[in-house]
């Protein structure tokens, strides 16, 4: 295994290692009933040396002879699964049966290993776990296979869930001019999809000793269809050679070229013309004295992800990463960590143009079987947890080398899967014309404060009603325009705790209802301070929900049915940029052009004529510090909502015609004893009537200026209110205000009369 093909070729076989019985003669002759005992001891001494493709036509000569023999059904089924060719490794269920239904001595305990394989491959994944499960039992605890018969069940559980999910894609293969009987794979695309450079097999391409050798091969298209593909003519032509990066206008490529050793190194190329000059070796330090076999180039130069097995990996071939200096020399290699990488080979990068969504594929436990392609989103500087990137893209088979358009519309990837020219084909991937409609909402609001409708900084905290759990971002309005974007999904109602700059934190409830597609609710919350003379002790708000698009179906967002499966990263997160990450993957330009033009915008309720709105809702209401509870918002349920505001405060009328006057000393305001006794039946009624408010007025006489007599008057009003407020009657219930001297014409009254315009006059008010 000393070239990259073959190390390939291996995984290639679906099983390769998976098949390796190590320290193992199998001794099936001694117990062979029905058999040829020469011939099948031939065939068992070239599976002992796991020589299959040598075994297999010797089993098969025993198979038509002695069909039942569990010894020749155990090897025949062995080595039809070492095959590189699905069609040949499904022919291994039959024959795995009979050996394990008739296992006696002849045959080991393995083969309910590779019967599990064989049932995994014909996608069984039932009857493959229970495989698995009865290896276990009887299998040594400190067998090496045992490992790999729990992957086995790790992948076949991943089969289940993933093809009982299936994605709504097309899948084709490229066809008879790209694809042979060999081996295509690797494909890469330029920007404009008139260029496709793939690596590939061929009969006449051979390196010493006669293995298959690697090869470039180019196309020329238009509209999805290739002209004869031509082979590259490079200076490495001697050693295996594959494509491993395209640059988005074609013109600059990464490429692999193997070493004798086995190992490997990344070099790039660059088109002069119709040819491609170079190759020179990729700057250090990505090379190093271990193997790298395959990368991806940020679309700005400045980063490189490339495949490594060099240490300090998690094992097998890990995912690297380096950035550019400002010296444009490149940095420290770093790995991605086990969010991307496994002890398994993870290889083959793509990072997608917009530099945050990467795919790779994997042997590992994380695939249906063989290769998978796996996708990976890098959200505020950090890698989210590798998906496999689902049924039919991957397969029980091998399936990997995925690569996306820069428009996210189409893909291109290699697979073994049944149906094709031969070992590995080159496939397209593009999103079906019938689009799912994601029922999302998109609430665009605004904060804005008091009667100048003043945008405001503001944080809001989102908190699931049903679980009563936070969400754990917090959103922060724009501190210039007050708008605040947040995605929520359909049919639940969420706490909205606003945090405004110069408010009690308010609690504002709303319902997201029921819908089969994506529409926006606009939002705006106002906030207006309640003040008593200079002190503010309470705020109002009102809030208002319009719901254009449930009236207005022409202008729902359309978001294709890849992203219906990235539904679950937003249902629990409500992460407006995690959706624009999983939006810009899956492949909807509409959604992400209209995203981005609301996320620039600079006031997106600002146009918006809330009060002709085909529906709307709108809800309001008074708080007053002093009965908020310690630590809790001020609640408001904007899902109870009426067709105007409607506060506490609304049209109050009188109770009583009598009105209670207490009278205060030349420019004083301090209440005096005699006149606070009249005061006393009227906190009995305030507290025997919760319905009844109070409505207190200063005045002052028309002696000195007017501003002067203004403060006494308020000062006066607020000494009456606090004598209310101090016996229980909360401010809420008062309304108070100094309305300064009575009139000019007072100046000239005697003294007997200017006492009684020094006076705070008190009402009682209902609300009802």
């Amino acid at each position: 295994m000393t070239t990259k093909y073959v190390r390939r070729l291996i995984r290639w076989s679906q099983w390769g290692w998976l098949l390796l019985l190590p320290n193992l003669l199998w001794p099936g002759l001694a117990w062979s009933q029905q058999a040829d005992h020469r011939a099948l001891e031939k065939a068992m001494r070239v599976f002992n040396l796991q020589n299959y493709e040598e075994a297999l036509p010797l089993f098969e000569k025993l198979k038509s002879s002695a069909p039942n023999d569990p010894a020749v059904n155990y090897g025949l089924g062995v080595s039809y699964l070492a095959s590189p060719d699905p069609t040949v490794q499904a022919k291994a269920l039959e024959p795995l049966e009979v050996a394990a239904n008739n296992k006696g001595e002849a045959v080991p305990n393995y083969v309910h290993y590779h019967l599990a394989l064989a049932y995994h491959q014909a996608q069984r994944f039932t009857d493959a776990m229970a495989q698995v499960d009865k290896f276990e039992q009887t299998a040594p605890k400190n067998d090496p296979l045992i490992a790999k018969a729990r992957m086995v069940k790790a992948q076949a559980r991943n089969g289940q869930w993933l093809m009982a999910n299936e994605l709504p894609v097309v899948l084709m293969n490229v066809g008879p001019t790209i694809n042979s009987s060999f081996s295509e794979f690797s494909p890469l695309v330029n920007a404009d999809e008139t260029m496709l450079v793939y690596t590939a097999v061929r009969a006449d391409d051979k390196v010493k000793g006669g293995r298959p050798m690697e090869s470039i091969y180019q196309a020329k298209g238009q509209n999805g269809q290739w002209n004869t593909p031509a082979r590259v003519e490079l200076s490495t032509q001697a050693q295996n050679t594959g494509a491993v990066a395209l640059s988005p206008d074609g013109q600059q490529m990464l490429l692999y070229t193997g070493t004798a050793d086995g190992n490997g190194n990344l070099y790039q190329a660059k088109l002069h013309g119709k040819n491609w000059q170079g190759p020179s070796p990729v700057d250090a330090p990505v090379n190093s004295n271990h193997l790298e076999n395959g990368a991806s180039m940020s679309a700005d130069g400045t980063a490189i992800y490339f495949a490594s097995n060099r240490p300090g990996g998690f094992g097998g071939m890990d995912i690297w990463m380096m950035e550019k200096d400002e010296r444009g020399q490149w940095g420290r290699a770093v790995n991605l960590g086990p969010s991307i990488n496994t002890d398994a080979n993870e290889e083959a990068p793509f990072i997608h143009p917009d530099g945050k969504t990467l795919f790779f594929h994997t042997d590992g436990p994380r695939s249906i079987g063989g290769l998978d392609v796996m996708k990976a989103m890098r959200i505020r500087g950090e890698w989210h947890d590798a998906r496999n990137a689902g049924y039919p893209i991957n397969t029980v088979h091998n399936d990997g080398y995925f690569v996306m358009s820069p428009d996210g519309t189409k893909g291109y990837f290699a697979s073994n899967r049944p149906g094709g020219f031969g070992s590995m084909d080159i496939y397209f991937l593009g999103i079906p014309a019938e689009l799912n409609m994601i029922p999302l909402t998109m609430l665009k609001g605004r904060v804005v404060s008091g009667e100048e409708r003043t945008p405001i900084p503001t944080t809001i905290k989102v908190i699931n009603r049903e679980t009563s759990e936070p969400i754990q971002n917090v959103y922060s309005s724009n501190a210039v325009t007050g708008n605040y974007l947040i995605i929520f999904p359909p049919g639940k109602e969420y706490d909205l705790v606003v945090e405004a700059e110069g408010y009690q934190p308010q609690l504002v409830t709303i319902k997201i209802p029921h819908q089969d597609y994506f529409y926006e609710l606009y939002q705006e919350i106002h906030l207006k301070p309640i003040r008593q003379f200079d002190e503010i002790v309470g705020q109002e708000v009102s809030v208002k929900n319009a719901f254009y698009d449930t009236e207005r179906p022409q202008q729902k967002v359309a978001v294709d049915s890849r992203f219906a499966k990235e539904v679950s990263l937003v249902k629990d997160s409500l992460d407006l940029y995690e959706l624009m990450d999983n939006i810009i993957a899956s492949e909807d330009a509409e959604a992400y052009n209209y995203l981005m033009e609301l996320m620039l915008a600079t006031n997106p309720t600002g146009e918006v004529p809330m009060e002709n709105a085909p529906e709307i809702q709108v809800a309001s209401g008074e708080f007053y510090y002093e009965d908020a509870k310690s630590g809790k918002p001020l609640a408001l349920d904007a899902t109870k909502s009426s067709p105007k505001p409607v506060t506490a405060s609304s049209d109050p009328k009188p109770v009583q015609v009598d009105v209670t006057k207490v009278y205060f000393a030349v420019n004083k305001s301090d209440l005096q004893a005699e006149f606070a006794k009249q005061l006393d039946p009227l906190v009995a009624q305030l507290k025997k009537n919760p319905s009844l408010k109070i409505e207190i007025s200063g005045y002052a006489d028309a002696t000195g200026d007017r501003e002067h007599n203004l403060r006494l008057s308020n000062e006066r009003a607020r000494a009456v209110l606090k004598y209310f407020n101090d016996r229980g009657i909360p401010r809420r219930r008062i309304v108070a205000k100094g309305y300064g001297q009575t009139s000019q014409e007072a100046l000239y009254k005697n003294d007997q009369d200017k006492q009684k315009d020094r006076k705070v006059e008190i009402r009682l008010l209902s609300v009802l």
